[in-house]
This record gives C-alpha cells, structure tokens and sequence, in this order.
C-alpha cells in the first residue's frame, strides 16, 4: 500500500484526491490495529465485533470518497487536471 501511494503521490497534484487517498490507506491500516483475541464459537465478543464493523464502514466511507476524487482524473475532461500520455505498455 505504501509504494502505490508513493507513487500517486508522485504523479497527482490534485490536493482532493491525495488527501482521499491518505484517508483511505489509514483506514485500512486501522483495521490491523484491533486485537481481536481468539473467537469462541467461531464468534469474536460483542465488543470486538462491533470495532471491526466500525473499523469496516470507515474504511468503505474512505475507499468511496477516494473513488469519487478520481473519478475522471487524467482525462481530458478534468480541467486543471494533468493527462497521463505515456505509453502504458511500461
């Protein structure tokens, strides 16, 4: 995760879409943050549960509000935006 935000990094300028993305990769790696223990039952406790459905719907929220600040980046139609013209067989 830390070398494809790198390099958007690299590539964007656009402030949106880099702060989405840094939101959504902190999410992510929220999620390895919750210690779930060993579930009994096949079950963790409620308490774990409801953290990783937390921990879950932030990272969906983060994951779309990244989508839509690409959404249309690199395109000739996204003003202010730079087009990516290299050959993409690299």
């Amino acid at each position: 995760m830390t070398e494809a935000r790198d390099r958007l990094t690299l590539a964007v300028t656009d402030e949106t879409l880099l702060r989405a993305a840094g939101r959504a990769a902190w999410s992510a790696l929220d999620l390895s943050d919750i210690d779930p223990g060993a579930p009994e039952d096949g079950r963790y406790t409620p308490e774990i549960e409801a953290r990783l459905e937390a921990a879950r719907q932030r990272t969906h929220n983060a994951h779309t509000e990244l989508r839509q600040a690409a959404t249309g980046y690199g395109t000739a139609s996204a003003p202010g935006r730079a087009v990516d013209t290299r050959s993409q067989s690299t």
